[in-house]
C-alpha cells in the first residue's frame, strides 16, 4: 500500500516564489513601458475645459507651459522628454507650471499607455482627454501660425505671469507643433520668464559665549 505524504516544502517557501513571479512581472511591464495596474492615479479625467482654465487661472503669477500630447506618438515622448530635461530639471528652483494634456491621436493610444515617468515633477498637472475636446478647443479659439487639423496635438502653448483665462488664455507668447521641433523658439521664448527661486541663507554661526564664573 503505497502511502501519500504531503509535500515537505514549507508554505513559506511556496509564498516566496510566488511574491518573486510577480515582482518579476511587475518589473517586466514597466521594463516594457507599460504600467501596473494603479500607477496612473496622477492622471485626471477631463471632463469641460474649464477644468485646464482652473488650474490655469490657480497658477496665475508663473509661467506656464500648455502641451497638448499623445502618449505613444514618438514625436510626442522625445517632446516631453526634452521638456523634462530642459524645462524642469534643468530649472529646478524655477517657478513655473506646466499643464499636460494627454488624448488619443495616435495608433495604440489609450489612457493605460500613459507613462508617469515622464513629465515627472511636482510642477505638472496630467489630464487625459479621452475626446480630444481640449485640442479641438484650442485648434478652434487660438491663433495659430502653422497648419494643423481639426485637433491641435504634439504641439505647445507658452504663457507668461500675468496671463489670464477668461474666455481665452491671454497673452499667448509663442506656440508651436510639434513640439521637439520647436525647442529653440520654445526656449528662447521661455529663458526670460523663469524665476529662480531665492538661494537659501546659510544659517549665521554665533560665537559660544562663555558661562559666568569659567575659564577665560
Amino acid at each position: 500500500m503505497i502511502t501519500l505524504q504531503r509535500s515537505a516544502v514549507p508554505r513559506r517557501a511556496v509564498r516566496i516564489v510566488a511574491l518573486t513571479f510577480v515582482l518579476g512581472a511587475v518589473a517586466s511591464g514597466c521594463s516594457n513601458g507599460t504600467l501596473p495596474v494603479g500607477a496612473n492615479r496622477g492622471l485626471r479625467d477631463l471632463h469641460d475645459i474649464g477644468q485646464l482654465r482652473s488650474v490655469f487661472n490657480r497658477n496665475a503669477g508663473k509661467p506656464r507651459l500648455v502641451l497638448l500630447l499623445s502618449p505613444t506618438c514618438p514625436t510626442c515622448v522625445v517632446g516631453a522628454s526634452w521638456v523634462q530635461q530642459h524645462v524642469l530639471a534643468d530649472n529646478r528652483g524655477a517657478g513655473l507650471a506646466v499643464i499636460v494634456v494627454w488624448m488619443p491621436q495616435f495608433p495604440g493610444d489609450a489612457r493605460s499607455r500613459w507613462d508617469a515617468a515622464v513629465l515627472a515633477d511636482r510642477r505638472t498637472t496630467h489630464f487625459w482627454d479621452q475626446n480630444s475636446r481640449s485640442g479641438r478647443w484650442f485648434k478652434d479659439h487660438v491663433k495659430l501660425s502653422y497648419d494643423t487639423g481639426p485637433v491641435l496635438w504634439d504641439a505647445y502653448l507658452l504663457y507668461g505671469p500675468k496671463a489670464r483665462w477668461s474666455d481665452v488664455p491671454s497673452p499667448l507668447i509663442s506656440t508651436g507643433r510639434t513640439v521637439i521641433g520647436s525647442t529653440a523658439q520654445l526656449e528662447h521664448d521661455l529663458k526670460p520668464l523663469l524665476t529662480s527661486a531665492p538661494a537659501r541663507t546659510p544659517p549665521v554661526s554665533r560665537p559660544v559665549e562663555s558661562a559666568p564664573g569659567s575659564a577665560g
